[in-house]
């Protein structure tokens, strides 16, 4: 998570107060895995899409979750590329990374 956090208030005479001035974000990490690492989270929308679902397989087996059944993570991927509009957000990004070769300061912004 990030944002400006204002810690005037906190004197040390009363109980902790967070306050964040302006927007609070979350901090996702790299769009792109490292070289020997598989994608994982937001990466397996724009590494490798062509082997996403098999990608997404792999992350989940190698977490110790080996029961995962590919036709439903199958049907699962299938209704988020239909419905959620961050999937469409970070399969534009893929589009774009396609097209102009590597970018080395891609930030996604959703407001």
């Amino acid at each position: 998570m990030g944002g400006r956090i204002d810690n005037s208030f906190n004197d040390g005479t009363s109980p902790y107060v967070l306050q964040i001035n302006g927007s609070n974000h979350h901090k996702i990490g790299s769009l792109l895995p490292r070289s020997v690492l598989l994608p994982k989270f937001a990466q397996s929308y724009i590494y490798d899409t062509s082997n996403e679902l098999s990608n997404r397989m792999i992350a989940f087996r190698a977490s110790g979750h080996s029961s995962i059944r590919a036709d439903i993570a199958q049907g699962l991927q299938q209704m988020l590329d239909s419905v959620n509009l961050y999937v469409v957000v970070f399969k534009r990004e893929r589009d774009m990374l396609r097209d102009h070769g590597d970018v080395f300061d891609l930030q996604i912004r959703i407001v």
